[in-house]
């Protein structure tokens, strides 16, 4: 099989963010601070971490930092922005259009909300996803850019593990996480991780403003 090129996972990639980004999906899953879903029979949940848990989290978060700042192949954020400036490659400008573009698309959003003609939501619908597809490509690349730094590395490991400790199955009348070790969810391939992932990040950073 043809490896897929890069804009085709971006296209990708935000085309299921927006497919998942919906209200009403999330308000359906959202019960006592956890998602359910279900997958091939067998009923998932994500929930927030509790006190302990974080706590574990900041304790394999600080030994993981520990490890990357010994690590030569690793260096700081600013450090790595600074040698881009030199290559003419800006990453400040990256956010910078990254936020303009939140910003335009909150505002089709809160048009979107009011709409009441057929024809106009479509076209609002329509210009959100243009939108967040421009933004994703940037978001990506950007992550790309930035995916040998030391903070992007602590970022996604202290999410992961958040994911591995909070991802639970049912299992009779009892809840049990999904990964017997972190080990074992680095490891694993599964589609169902990313979903996981989506919905943990859903459920702890989740705005109120969504629209």
């Amino acid at each position: 099989m043809e490896d897929k090129s890069k804009e085709q996972i971006i296209k990708e990639t935000s085309q299921k963010l927006i497919e998942l980004n919906k209200l009403e999906e999330l308000e359906h899953l959202l019960k006592n601070n956890t998602i359910e879903f279900e997958e091939e029979g067998i009923t998932y949940r994500v929930r927030k971490p509790t006190y302990a848990e974080r706590q574990e989290n900041s304790k394999e978060r600080s030994k993981r930092y520990l490890q990357l700042l010994k690590d030569d192949n690793y260096i700081l954020r600013d450090q790595l922005i600074q040698i881009y400036k030199k290559r003419d490659i800006n990453i400040e400008d990256m956010e910078k259009q990254i936020g303009a573009l939140q910003s335009e698309i909150k505002q089709f959003q809160l048009k979107l909300a009011v709409a009441k003609d057929q024809k106009d939501i479509d076209i609002l619908k329509e210009e959100i996803n243009k939108l967040m597809e421009i933004q994703m490509g940037i978001i990506v690349k950007k992550s790309d850019l930035l995916s040998m730094c030391i903070e992007s590395n602590l970022i996604d490991y202290s999410n992961q593990y958040i994911v591995y400790m909070t991802f639970e199955k049912k299992d009779e009348d009892k809840w049990v996480r999904v990964f017997n070790s972190f080990e074992e969810f680095l490891n694993n391939e599964s589609s169902i991780i990313d979903k996981a992932v989506y919905y943990s990040s859903q459920l702890i950073f989740r705005r109120e403003d969504y629209v």
